[in-house]
């Protein structure tokens, strides 16, 4: 197995696990863990799952599969990669994973116009009161509890969400970047 095979067949929490290396905090796509070379109290390792790499914020370091290998074992490439040899490659590709992570997991239920008292004393809050006729009171599902917020539709057929406890988006955010 040479280094391309390793880090696109390998998957970095197969890795992570091996060294008895488990999230601290996580989702579908990404979680952080404790660093790989030190101790520390907030965990500073940012794991994305789909590009299969890791970040450290605490020293800068970027880490892929054999990086963590070599920092864990403190050996050369070839070590690591005979190390990454032994793990089965039957593991989701990043594709599927971007598809899992797809799924629809909210509902809109209603799409007023912004009637909720906890809605406008926000919107003044924000000083954009005058701007409510840009906006809707949405009313929500997500993972089966019921939420409220001012939203719009976006281009993309996402819904943007904002109160006074979060901003969210429902469904596809657009990027303009995405469409060059």
């Amino acid at each position: 197995m040479n280094c391309e095979e390793a880090k696109e067949k390998v998957n970095i929490r197969t890795v992570l696990e091996s060294f008895n290396l488990f999230p601290v905090k996580e989702n579908r796509k990404t979680a952080f863990y404790f660093a790989l070379d030190r101790e520390e109290k907030i965990p500073s390792l940012s794991v994305d799952f789909v590009k299969n790499k890791a970040f450290d914020f605490g020293t800068g370091k970027s880490y892929d599969v054999i990086s963590i290998v070599q920092q864990m074992n403190q050996c050369s490439v070839s070590d690591a990669l005979k190390y990454l040899d032994k793990f089965d490659f039957s593991v989701q590709n990043n594709t599927q994973i971007e598809e899992s992570v797809q799924i629809k997991n909210y509902q809109i239920i209603k799409v007023n116009e912004i009637q909720h008292p906890a809605l406008i004393q926000y919107l003044k809050s924000r000083k954009v009161c005058e701007q409510k006729d840009l906006v809707k009171e949405i009313e929500y599902m997500l993972n089966g509890k019921k939420y409220f917020g001012i939203g719009f539709f976006n281009n993309s057929g996402g819904v943007e969400i904002r109160n006074k406890y979060s901003k969210i988006c429902l469904g596809k955010k657009r990027c303009d970047f995405d469409k060059k």
